[in-house]
């Protein structure tokens, strides 16, 4: 049923399987089961929490991006997003994650970059230098 398909649909992301044109239909399932209202709902919170954490800018969101890349390879996986929002006090299921997760991974490569991360939480701030900051 819909559960299994569920299932197997964050599993497929959580394997990094497939191409990019299927974690581009993976995130596409994801979204329309946990309905777009409620993905706003959640980005707007993370974002929130985000800027409250981050409050200096760019480096700080290296920082925070850092703490969450706990492997230190660069890019945040979609168990690791989901611990994330966990542990800033946001309850989603995997499901919901998952979902959240397709609207950050802007090139379906099924893990978020630190440009990626700070695209999306931080699109009001711009580079001031017109530099990006080095990861590491």
């Amino acid at each position: 049923g819909l559960e299994s398909f569920i299932r197997a649909q964050s599993q497929t992301l959580a394997d990094h399987s497939g191409s990019v044109d299927d974690r581009a239909y993976h995130y596409k399932m994801l979204a329309a089961i946990v309905g777009i209202k409620r993905i706003d709902q959640l980005d707007q919170k993370l974002r929130a929490k985000i800027f409250q954490l981050t409050t200096s800018g760019s480096h700080e969101a290296l920082q925070m991006f850092k703490v969450f890349d706990r492997e230190r390879k660069g890019l945040i996986s979609p168990e690791t997003f989901h611990n994330i929002t966990r542990s800033l006090g946001f309850h989603c299921t995997a499901t919901e994650a998952g979902a959240l997760f397709g609207r950050y991974d802007q090139n379906g490569d099924g893990s978020i970059t630190f440009y990626e991360f700070l695209d999306h939480f931080n699109d009001v701030e711009k580079h001031k230098d017109g530099h990006s900051p080095e990861y590491y």
